[in-house]
């Protein structure tokens, strides 16, 4: 990743996550290093860099972790969890669960990525919670 050309996101692929998290780790330790004038002083230049390594960085970790976040959650209702605790793990509300995961399930069927009877069995765990009557 160098200054003149920063990393996107998709250029990161192929990375793996403990690598991706010891690259932003660093890049963000020099940004908070010069921020609060602490160590050696780097280049502007190099700062920037810092700054929009990070953040690029950043986003292929959340990309990476957020694409299993759904599949995630209906394994775990698929395991006997409920609504409840699935919302409290991910930090979200249970009609905040129920509609990430219908609209995420709708995705997969129009994409062509879940057939209509793998949509019918994931909306159908969501039960009572996911029925709009």
């Amino acid at each position: 990743m160098s200054a003149m050309d920063p990393a996107r996101p998709g250029d990161l692929i192929s990375v793996s996550p403990r690598e991706l998290l010891d690259a932003w780790h660093g890049h963000a330790s020099h940004l908070v290093d010069a921020r609060c004038g602490i160590g050696v002083t780097r280049p502007v230049g190099r700062l920037r860099s810092d700054a929009l390594d990070s953040l690029a960085i950043g986003e292929a970790i959340a990309n990476r972790f957020l694409a299993f976040r759904w599949v995630t959650v209906v394994d775990a209702l698929n395991y006997g969890a409920d609504l409840d605790r699935v919302a409290v793990a991910m930090g979200l509300t249970v009609a905040e669960v129920v509609a990430g995961l219908h609209s995420w399930a709708d995705r997969q069927l129009r994409e062509q990525l879940m057939t209509p009877v793998q949509h019918d069995a994931v909306i159908t765990l969501t039960g009572a919670a996911g029925d709009p009557r």
